[in-house]
């Protein structure tokens, strides 16, 4: 068998209702899932079921800054 590649995924705005299905879907089969979420209109309880699963952080930033910032702060975070 070959060498299984590690797959991460940048969840941005993954705590709204739309997004935290999505990191539900992804943290699932095994991948890794960054999400990045301001909480400034919503709250976190859409991903409060996925703060235990070792596959899954929670990074609370400003998802409106350019994409090398948040960048990043994924790789200062890991």
């Amino acid at each position: 068998m070959g060498i299984q590649e590690e797959k991460r995924t940048l969840a941005a705005a993954g705590a709204d209702f739309p997004g935290s299905h999505i990191c539900r879907q992804l943290v699932q089969p095994g991948h890794d899932v960054v999400c990045v979420e301001n909480l400034y209109c919503i709250k976190k309880r859409g991903i409060v079921e996925l703060l235990d699963q070792p596959d899954f952080e929670y990074l609370r930033a400003n998802t409106s800054v350019r994409g090398k910032e948040i960048s990043a702060m994924v790789k200062k975070s890991t």
